[in-house]
């Protein structure tokens, strides 16, 4: 029996309030009543929404403290803003945790269950495969970390948002990075899914839009083998330039620099790019070490008291220590702090929680509402309308987050350094600001000065390493990284002087002879280390008599010395 403008004013429990119908409503229930000669919610209003985080718990790249750090940060977004007065007067929210490495049985998990609103996927591929499908539940996306050009479709994907920007503007960006330290040539490397293709297809358009060449484009499937990859990096060395981009996620760009390094693509000779898929922490200490003075973009990591409120978020629940606990990026030596794109998760969480309180401000929902009428009153009523700065909110990433007519968000990237094994940010690109350093760039050996376009070689040595069937796998694995090692640091002590290595495995010894002196003739081949077994040598030896080519052979045996004069 109390007033409306009484209801309006006091915080109640749940109550019940007769409408003219006759009907019984829950004050707390995103309900409309029907009072005398006017519309009005009832007071106060609260919309529960289910919102699903779709994150890849399982796939490779993501199955480590990358996925474990994003599942506790969207855990933490979703209890700051329910316990947040600002925001839980009309909003409530529900947290599910959904694993998306299959994407499309993710999606029809997600319709079944009836939930509300996914924050994610991460991946492009994953994106565009759920966003068909949950289309037919009527459920939007907000995804934090999907890049690809493809998803600006909006005719398309009418229900996909991200609160990142498309791989359009990330293209741009190292473009414009690229072009600053005056390269006018760039070999590409990339794999062949959505994300990293459309990305380097952005990088080579934009940059051969400002006179810039490709020396070399290449792709290969996502995880394809060593062999593989390696000879997809042999054709990028081909097209003789010395400064790469690499568009893959870490473990295929992990692949890549091991590949690099085997065909002797580091140090100052040569200057790699990447995205940011690859500007993250390595997994190898060693390759990360080995190409430090690598640049990248990375997405902005957040600024601001959106931000800093959300990392150092405390809680009696304790899922803010848990979130800290699985931070993955060295901010600095010893320190951890959030990585990329857990901002942009933070603001896909705060967009459905502004975009609930625009649809009970509006006044819109219906007495006997449905899942579905919740789902299209989020997009038409709440996400469409955060459109502009006028119409923006304040974000973990942006002081003015909102989506653009590619329902994307601001397009701001952090310019990252590979330094000493770690990264560090050295700058930043924008739309509004352009190209902006904190710091100077160091290259390959520390070098503020960027390397030549053009490979400095003036001689390759290429070195066959003869690997033999008689030794098992872990021996194996021992002698193909000690022959590794001795190339990286033979190629380090050599001035002017690239060192191109080649494994030949042979299965047997009689397999040492002249099949294995062809292929080695074929890869031009200049000296041999191995083999291992004084048979497989002492054919190799006899044959090699004619082409003669020193063969340093790995054996404790001294026949070897005394049979043959090679």
């Amino acid at each position: 029996a109390l007033p409306l403008r009484a209801l309006q004013a006091t915080q109640l429990p749940p109550l019940t309030f007769a409408a003219g119908s006759g009907e019984s409503l829950e004050l707390n229930a995103p309900l409309r009543v029907q009072l005398a000669n006017s519309t009005r919610l009832a007071c106060p209003p609260r919309l529960r929404l289910r919102l699903a985080l779709a994150v890849p718990r399982s796939v490779a790249a993501y199955a480590n403290r990358r996925a474990e750090e994003w599942v506790y940060a969207f855990l933490t977004a979703v209890e700051m803003h329910n316990l947040d007065p600002v925001f839980n007067q009309q909003v409530e929210l529900e947290a599910h945790i959904v694993d998306c490495s299959a994407c499309e049985a993710a999606a029809v998990r997600i319709g079944e269950a009836g939930y509300h609103a996914v924050v994610g996927p991460v991946r492009s591929s994953c994106s565009l495969a759920m966003a068909p499908l949950l289309e037919a539940y009527g459920i939007p996306l907000i995804s934090f970390a999907s890049t690809s050009n493809l998803l600006s479709n909006t005719t398309a994907y009418p229900l996909f948002f991200r609160t990142c920007v498309s791989d359009r503007f990330q293209g741009t960006a190292l473009k414009e990075l690229i072009s600053y330290f005056g390269f006018t040539k760039a070999g590409v490397i990339a794999t062949t899914d959505a994300y990293a293709d459309g990305l380097a297809d952005t990088f080579e358009d934009t940059f051969r839009s400002v006179g810039g060449s490709i020396s070399a484009s290449r792709r290969f499937e996502r995880s394809a083998p060593a062999n593989v990859v390696e000879e997809q990096v042999r054709e990028l060395r081909k097209g003789g330039s010395a400064v790469n981009v690499i568009a893959t996620v870490l473990t295929d760009g992990e692949s890549v620099l091991q590949a690099a390094s085997k065909l002797g693509m580091t140090g100052l000779g040569y200057t790699w790019f990447g995205g940011d898929g690859i500007s993250v922490p390595f997994g190898s200490s060693e390759l990360a070490t080995l190409f430090s003075g690598m640049v990248g973009t990375t997405p902005f990591l957040g600024a601001g008291p959106v931000f800093d409120a959300f990392v150092n978020y405390v809680g009696a629940s304790g899922v803010g220590t848990a979130f800290r606990n699985r931070m993955s990026r060295e901010a600095s030596p010893g320190v951890l702090g959030p990585s990329a794109y857990t901002a942009h998760l933070f603001d896909a969480v705060r967009a459905y929680v502004v975009a609930g309180q625009r649809v009970v401000q509006a006044g819109v929902l219906p007495l006997a509402f449905t899942d579905r009428d919740v789902r299209a009153r989020l997009v038409s009523d709440g996400l469409l309308t955060i459109n502009s700065r006028e119409s923006s909110f304040a974000g973990a990433v942006s002081p003015e987050m909102f989506f653009n007519e590619e329902h994307a968000g601001p397009a701001i990237f952090d310019v990252a350094n590979l330094v000493n094994g770690a990264w560090t940010k050295a700058g930043s690109f924008s739309e509004l600001t352009g190209l902006v350093f904190d710091q100077p760039i160091r290259f390959a050996n520390g070098s503020t000065t960027p390397g030549p376009n053009d490979p400095v070689v003036v001689r390759t040595i290429n070195v066959g390493f003869v690997m033999e069937a008689v030794l098992d796998d872990a021996q194996q694995r021992e002698f193909q990284f000690a022959f590794d090692i001795a190339i990286v640091l033979l190629g380090r002590s050599l001035d002017r002087v690239r060192v191109a290595p080649t494994t030949f495995f042979v299965s047997t010894p009689e397999e040492c002879g002249p099949a294995l002196r062809d292929r080695m003739l074929a890869a031009d081949v200049h000296m041999i280390v191995g083999p291992l077994s004084d048979e497989c040598t002492l054919l190799l030896a006899d044959t090699m008599a004619a082409p003669l080519l020193p063969i340093f052979a790995v054996t404790n045996s001294t026949a070897n010395a005394t049979t043959t004069t090679t």
